[in-house]
Protein backbone atom coordinates (compact mmCIF):
# COMPACT_ATOMS: atom_id res chain seq x y z
CA UNK A 1 0.00 0.00 0.00
CA UNK A 2 1.36 3.93 -0.83
CA UNK A 3 1.91 5.26 2.13
CA UNK A 4 1.49 8.79 3.42
CA UNK A 5 5.49 9.55 2.90
CA UNK A 6 4.21 9.21 -0.54
CA UNK A 7 2.20 12.15 -0.82
CA UNK A 8 4.64 14.09 0.93
CA UNK A 9 7.59 13.12 -1.46
CA UNK A 10 4.75 14.37 -4.01
CA UNK A 11 4.79 17.47 -2.79
CA UNK A 12 8.07 18.32 -1.22
CA UNK A 13 10.26 17.52 -4.26
CA UNK A 14 7.99 16.21 -6.61
CA UNK A 15 9.10 18.84 -8.85
CA UNK A 16 11.02 18.68 -12.07
CA UNK A 17 14.34 20.69 -13.44
CA UNK A 18 13.01 20.23 -16.85
CA UNK A 19 10.92 21.95 -19.12
CA UNK A 20 10.14 21.33 -22.48
CA UNK A 21 8.54 23.23 -25.10
CA UNK A 22 4.88 22.72 -26.68
CA UNK A 23 3.28 23.27 -29.78
CA UNK A 24 0.25 22.16 -28.43
CA UNK A 25 -2.48 24.88 -28.45
CA UNK A 26 -3.41 25.39 -25.28
CA UNK A 27 -6.99 24.75 -24.80
CA UNK A 28 -8.34 24.71 -20.76
CA UNK A 29 -8.51 20.94 -19.40
CA UNK A 30 -9.76 21.73 -15.55
CA UNK A 31 -10.44 24.91 -14.23
CA UNK A 32 -9.73 24.99 -9.70
CA UNK A 33 -11.44 27.92 -8.29
CA UNK A 34 -10.24 31.03 -10.47
CA UNK A 35 -7.31 29.09 -11.87
CA UNK A 36 -6.93 26.97 -15.23
CA UNK A 37 -4.80 24.09 -15.83
CA UNK A 38 -3.78 24.30 -19.95
CA UNK A 39 -3.40 21.22 -22.12
CA UNK A 40 0.03 22.24 -22.63
CA UNK A 41 0.99 22.35 -18.85
CA UNK A 42 -0.90 18.51 -18.57
CA UNK A 43 1.51 17.39 -21.52
CA UNK A 44 4.42 18.91 -19.79
CA UNK A 45 4.13 17.75 -16.63
CA UNK A 46 3.38 14.09 -17.33
CA UNK A 47 5.77 13.60 -20.03
CA UNK A 48 8.17 14.81 -16.89
CA UNK A 49 5.99 13.52 -14.05
CA UNK A 50 6.68 16.63 -12.37
CA UNK A 51 4.44 15.48 -9.57
CA UNK A 52 6.78 12.42 -9.32
CA UNK A 53 3.56 10.11 -9.38
CA UNK A 54 2.97 8.45 -12.85
CA UNK A 55 4.07 4.80 -11.32
CA UNK A 56 1.28 5.12 -8.86
CA UNK A 57 -1.72 3.83 -11.27
CA UNK A 58 -3.46 0.56 -9.67
CA UNK A 59 -2.46 -1.04 -12.82
CA UNK A 60 1.15 0.40 -14.00
CA UNK A 61 0.61 4.14 -14.94
CA UNK A 62 -1.21 6.81 -14.49
CA UNK A 63 -4.02 7.66 -17.29
CA UNK A 64 -3.70 11.63 -18.49
CA UNK A 65 -6.64 11.85 -16.50
CA UNK A 66 -5.70 10.44 -13.25
CA UNK A 67 -2.51 12.82 -13.59
CA UNK A 68 -4.81 15.40 -14.00
CA UNK A 69 -6.70 15.31 -10.62
CA UNK A 70 -3.05 14.85 -9.34
CA UNK A 71 -2.26 18.77 -10.55
CA UNK A 72 -6.15 19.65 -9.60
CA UNK A 73 -4.89 18.30 -5.65
CA UNK A 74 -1.86 20.38 -5.62
CA UNK A 75 -2.98 23.70 -7.27
CA UNK A 76 -6.08 23.02 -4.40
CA UNK A 77 -3.24 22.80 -1.86
CA UNK A 78 -1.18 25.91 -3.42
CA UNK A 79 -4.79 27.60 -3.34
CA UNK A 80 -4.53 26.96 0.88
CA UNK A 81 -1.13 27.81 1.04
CA UNK A 82 -1.70 31.30 0.06
CA UNK A 83 -4.86 31.61 2.19
CA UNK A 84 -3.31 30.51 5.48
CA UNK A 85 -0.39 32.48 4.65
CA UNK A 86 2.15 29.20 5.14
CA UNK A 87 5.24 31.05 4.12
CA UNK A 88 8.89 29.42 4.05
CA UNK A 89 12.10 30.79 5.28
CA UNK A 90 15.27 32.24 2.63
CA UNK A 91 17.39 29.75 4.79
CA UNK A 92 15.09 26.85 4.13
CA UNK A 93 14.80 27.25 0.43
CA UNK A 94 18.60 27.34 0.21
CA UNK A 95 19.11 24.44 2.28
CA UNK A 96 16.74 22.93 -0.27
CA UNK A 97 18.15 23.11 -3.11
CA UNK A 98 21.32 22.72 -1.82
CA UNK A 99 20.42 19.10 -0.78
CA UNK A 100 18.57 18.97 -4.37
CA UNK A 101 22.24 19.90 -6.07
CA UNK A 102 23.95 17.48 -4.07
CA UNK A 103 21.68 14.80 -4.83
CA UNK A 104 22.38 15.45 -8.36
CA UNK A 105 25.86 15.11 -7.96
CA UNK A 106 26.14 19.02 -9.62
CA UNK A 107 28.33 22.00 -8.16
CA UNK A 108 26.66 25.40 -8.41
CA UNK A 109 27.52 26.02 -11.37
CA UNK A 110 26.28 22.54 -13.05
CA UNK A 111 23.18 23.17 -11.58
CA UNK A 112 22.75 26.68 -13.11
CA UNK A 113 23.86 25.38 -16.50
CA UNK A 114 21.48 22.62 -16.06
CA UNK A 115 18.93 25.34 -15.25
CA UNK A 116 19.61 27.81 -18.82
CA UNK A 117 19.94 24.28 -20.52
CA UNK A 118 15.87 23.93 -20.00
CA UNK A 119 14.91 27.18 -19.91
CA UNK A 120 14.83 28.19 -16.33
CA UNK A 121 16.58 31.33 -13.96
CA UNK A 122 17.56 30.21 -10.68
CA UNK A 123 15.52 32.89 -9.43
CA UNK A 124 12.60 30.85 -10.79
CA UNK A 125 13.76 28.08 -9.39
CA UNK A 126 13.78 29.24 -6.13
CA UNK A 127 10.02 29.83 -6.25
CA UNK A 128 9.45 26.27 -7.47
CA UNK A 129 11.59 25.04 -4.10
CA UNK A 130 9.17 27.50 -2.09
CA UNK A 131 6.10 26.74 -3.12
CA UNK A 132 6.80 22.95 -3.13
CA UNK A 133 8.06 23.21 1.05
CA UNK A 134 5.19 25.33 1.69
CA UNK A 135 2.46 22.69 0.56
CA UNK A 136 5.04 19.85 2.55
CA UNK A 137 4.54 22.16 5.50
CA UNK A 138 1.08 22.65 5.07
CA UNK A 139 0.17 19.07 4.57
CA UNK A 140 2.26 18.07 7.91
CA UNK A 141 0.22 20.79 9.90
CA UNK A 142 -3.15 19.57 8.44
CA UNK A 143 -2.55 15.52 9.09
CA UNK A 144 -0.69 16.11 12.27
CA UNK A 145 -1.49 14.36 15.57
CA UNK A 146 -1.28 10.55 14.56
CA UNK A 147 -0.49 8.33 17.36
CA UNK A 148 -0.46 4.37 17.84
CA UNK A 149 -0.68 2.67 20.97
CA UNK A 150 0.53 -0.65 21.53
CA UNK A 151 -3.01 -2.18 22.01
CA UNK A 152 -3.42 -1.33 18.07
CA UNK A 153 -0.18 -2.62 17.34
CA UNK A 154 -1.15 -6.12 19.03
CA UNK A 155 -4.34 -6.43 17.51
CA UNK A 156 -2.91 -5.96 13.99
CA UNK A 157 -0.28 -8.88 14.77
CA UNK A 158 -3.19 -10.86 15.45
CA UNK A 159 -5.18 -10.40 12.88
CA UNK A 160 -2.38 -10.40 10.37
CA UNK A 161 0.20 -12.97 11.54
CA UNK A 162 0.55 -14.37 8.42
CA UNK A 163 2.00 -11.01 7.12
CA UNK A 164 5.18 -12.03 9.39
CA UNK A 165 6.02 -15.54 8.26
CA UNK A 166 9.64 -15.34 6.44
CA UNK A 167 9.77 -11.37 6.01
CA UNK A 168 12.96 -11.92 4.65
CA UNK A 169 14.83 -8.25 3.77
CA UNK A 170 17.19 -7.40 1.33
CA UNK A 171 19.95 -4.49 1.17
CA UNK A 172 19.64 -2.92 -2.27
CA UNK A 173 21.54 -0.33 -4.19
CA UNK A 174 20.04 1.14 -7.36
CA UNK A 175 21.22 2.51 -10.44
CA UNK A 176 18.66 5.04 -12.00
CA UNK A 177 18.80 6.29 -15.84
CA UNK A 178 16.55 8.03 -17.33
CA UNK A 179 14.39 7.28 -21.05
CA UNK A 180 16.26 8.55 -23.50
CA UNK A 181 18.25 7.91 -26.96
CA UNK A 182 20.70 7.09 -24.73
CA UNK A 183 19.42 5.06 -22.40
CA UNK A 184 20.28 1.54 -23.78
CA UNK A 185 23.79 2.34 -24.46
CA UNK A 186 24.46 3.70 -20.63
CA UNK A 187 22.38 0.36 -19.58
CA UNK A 188 25.26 -1.52 -21.72
CA UNK A 189 28.10 0.37 -19.78
CA UNK A 190 27.19 -0.20 -16.41
CA UNK A 191 26.85 -3.95 -16.87
CA UNK A 192 30.35 -4.15 -18.70
CA UNK A 193 31.98 -2.08 -15.95
CA UNK A 194 30.46 -3.85 -13.22
CA UNK A 195 31.70 -6.68 -14.86
CA UNK A 196 35.19 -5.54 -15.45
CA UNK A 197 35.41 -4.83 -11.31
CA UNK A 198 34.42 -1.68 -11.12
CA UNK A 199 32.74 -0.74 -7.76
CA UNK A 200 28.64 -0.05 -8.12
CA UNK A 201 29.19 2.91 -6.02
CA UNK A 202 31.24 4.58 -8.56
CA UNK A 203 29.00 3.61 -11.36
CA UNK A 204 26.80 5.05 -9.42
CA UNK A 205 28.25 8.51 -9.43
CA UNK A 206 29.15 8.49 -13.02
CA UNK A 207 25.47 7.15 -14.39
CA UNK A 208 22.40 7.51 -12.26
CA UNK A 209 20.11 10.14 -12.36
CA UNK A 210 19.31 9.86 -8.65
CA UNK A 211 20.94 8.94 -5.46
CA UNK A 212 24.58 10.12 -6.12
CA UNK A 213 24.89 11.54 -2.38
CA UNK A 214 23.33 8.10 -0.71
CA UNK A 215 26.08 5.86 -3.65
CA UNK A 216 22.47 4.47 -4.54
CA UNK A 217 21.74 3.05 -1.55
CA UNK A 218 18.18 1.76 -0.90
CA UNK A 219 18.89 0.26 2.30
CA UNK A 220 17.19 -2.70 4.16
CA UNK A 221 13.97 -3.25 2.46
CA UNK A 222 11.46 -6.25 2.80
CA UNK A 223 10.78 -8.10 0.01
CA UNK A 224 7.32 -9.30 0.94
CA UNK A 225 6.47 -5.34 0.68
CA UNK A 226 7.89 -4.81 -2.56
CA UNK A 227 5.38 -4.76 -5.83
CA UNK A 228 4.82 -8.22 -7.55
CA UNK A 229 6.97 -7.26 -10.89
CA UNK A 230 9.92 -5.90 -8.72
CA UNK A 231 9.83 -8.59 -5.97
CA UNK A 232 10.15 -11.10 -8.86
CA UNK A 233 13.23 -9.48 -10.43
CA UNK A 234 14.90 -9.36 -6.56
CA UNK A 235 14.25 -12.77 -5.95
CA UNK A 236 15.98 -14.03 -9.01
CA UNK A 237 19.41 -11.95 -7.60
CA UNK A 238 22.67 -13.76 -6.39
CA UNK A 239 24.55 -12.40 -3.44
CA UNK A 240 26.64 -9.50 -4.61
CA UNK A 241 25.36 -9.78 -7.99
CA UNK A 242 23.52 -7.26 -10.35
CA UNK A 243 19.60 -7.58 -10.91
CA UNK A 244 17.75 -7.67 -14.78
CA UNK A 245 16.52 -4.28 -15.48
CA UNK A 246 13.62 -3.05 -14.15
CA UNK A 247 11.19 -0.33 -15.42
CA UNK A 248 9.04 1.97 -14.50
CA UNK A 249 7.60 5.56 -14.13
CA UNK A 250 11.25 7.14 -12.82
CA UNK A 251 13.33 4.85 -15.58
CA UNK A 252 15.47 2.26 -16.04
CA UNK A 253 16.87 0.42 -12.47
CA UNK A 254 19.74 -1.75 -12.45
CA UNK A 255 20.06 -2.98 -8.49
CA UNK A 256 22.83 -4.71 -6.62
CA UNK A 257 21.94 -7.15 -4.16
CA UNK A 258 25.12 -6.54 -0.93
CA UNK A 259 23.00 -8.42 1.73
CA UNK A 260 19.48 -10.53 2.66
CA UNK A 261 18.66 -11.68 5.88
CA UNK A 262 15.34 -12.43 8.35
CA UNK A 263 15.06 -11.39 12.06
CA UNK A 264 11.88 -11.34 13.32
CA UNK A 265 11.10 -10.59 16.48
CA UNK A 266 8.13 -12.23 18.00
CA UNK A 267 5.74 -11.28 21.12
CA UNK A 268 5.70 -14.82 22.58
CA UNK A 269 7.50 -18.24 23.31
CA UNK A 270 4.92 -20.38 21.29
CA UNK A 271 4.69 -17.98 18.59
CA UNK A 272 8.43 -17.86 18.53
CA UNK A 273 8.95 -21.52 17.92
CA UNK A 274 5.89 -21.72 14.97
CA UNK A 275 8.27 -18.97 13.29
CA UNK A 276 11.35 -20.79 14.16
CA UNK A 277 9.92 -24.26 12.30
CA UNK A 278 8.81 -22.09 9.28
CA UNK A 279 11.61 -20.30 8.77
CA UNK A 280 14.49 -23.22 9.15
CA UNK A 281 12.13 -25.33 6.73
CA UNK A 282 12.43 -22.94 4.04
CA UNK A 283 15.88 -21.63 4.14
CA UNK A 284 17.38 -25.10 4.77
CA UNK A 285 20.83 -25.56 5.17
CA UNK A 286 21.42 -21.82 5.97
CA UNK A 287 22.51 -20.13 9.54
CA UNK A 288 19.05 -20.13 11.41
CA UNK A 289 18.28 -19.72 15.54
CA UNK A 290 16.37 -18.55 18.17
CA UNK A 291 17.27 -16.53 20.87
CA UNK A 292 15.00 -13.95 23.52
CA UNK A 293 12.19 -14.52 20.92
CA UNK A 294 13.93 -13.20 18.14
CA UNK A 295 14.88 -15.47 14.95
CA UNK A 296 17.48 -14.98 12.61
CA UNK A 297 18.49 -16.27 9.52
CA UNK A 298 21.50 -14.88 7.14
CA UNK A 299 23.45 -15.38 4.18
CA UNK A 300 26.65 -16.23 4.46
CA UNK A 301 28.70 -13.96 3.09
CA UNK A 302 26.28 -10.94 4.59
CA UNK A 303 28.43 -7.88 4.55
CA UNK A 304 26.99 -5.90 7.56
CA UNK A 305 26.34 -6.34 10.97
CA UNK A 306 23.49 -7.94 11.93
CA UNK A 307 23.39 -5.76 15.01
CA UNK A 308 22.45 -3.09 12.15
CA UNK A 309 19.52 -4.72 10.42
CA UNK A 310 16.98 -6.21 13.14
CA UNK A 311 13.51 -6.49 11.58
CA UNK A 312 11.12 -5.68 14.68
CA UNK A 313 7.58 -6.62 14.03
CA UNK A 314 6.05 -4.42 16.34
CA UNK A 315 7.92 -1.60 14.76
CA UNK A 316 7.18 -2.22 11.29
CA UNK A 317 3.31 -2.46 12.01
CA UNK A 318 3.70 0.91 13.94
CA UNK A 319 5.33 2.31 11.18
CA UNK A 320 2.57 0.84 8.93
CA UNK A 321 -0.37 2.05 10.78
CA UNK A 322 1.35 5.26 11.26
CA UNK A 323 1.74 5.76 7.57
CA UNK A 324 -2.08 4.50 6.99
CA UNK A 325 -3.69 6.87 9.44
CA UNK A 326 -1.37 9.82 7.52
CA UNK A 327 -2.80 8.85 4.12
CA UNK A 328 -6.29 8.44 5.53
CA UNK A 329 -6.15 12.16 7.27
CA UNK A 330 -4.59 13.82 4.26
CA UNK A 331 -7.82 12.11 1.97
CA UNK A 332 -10.37 13.34 4.60
CA UNK A 333 -8.55 16.50 4.41
CA UNK A 334 -8.26 17.00 0.37
CA UNK A 335 -12.00 15.89 -0.18
CA UNK A 336 -12.65 18.80 2.15
CA UNK A 337 -11.14 21.15 0.21
CA UNK A 338 -12.19 19.92 -3.32
CA UNK A 339 -16.08 19.97 -1.17
CA UNK A 340 -15.75 24.14 -0.79
CA UNK A 341 -13.98 24.26 -4.27
CA UNK A 342 -15.47 25.26 -7.97
CA UNK A 343 -13.65 22.19 -9.78
CA UNK A 344 -14.49 21.22 -13.62
CA UNK A 345 -12.38 18.73 -15.23
CA UNK A 346 -12.75 19.12 -19.29
CA UNK A 347 -10.81 16.45 -20.47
Amino acid sequence: MRGFKGFLFIFLVGFSLGIVKSEIVDRIVAVVGSEVITQSELERAYKLDELGVIGLGVGGELSKREYLEKMVEKKLITQEVRKQGTTVSSEEIEKEIERKRRSLGLTQEGLEAELKRQGLSMEKYREMVRDNLAMGKLISKEVQGVEITDQEIQSYYQLHQEQFHNPFRVHLYQIVIKEGPEAKARIKQVKEKFKAGVKFSELVKIFSAVGKEEEGDLGWMVLGSLKPELREVISEMELGGLSQVYKDGAGYHIFWLSGWECWVNIPGEEEAGVMETRVAQSVSGLRCEIKNRSIMVEGKELLVPVEDCVLDVGGMIRNYLYQKQMEERYQVWIEKLKAKSYIEIRL
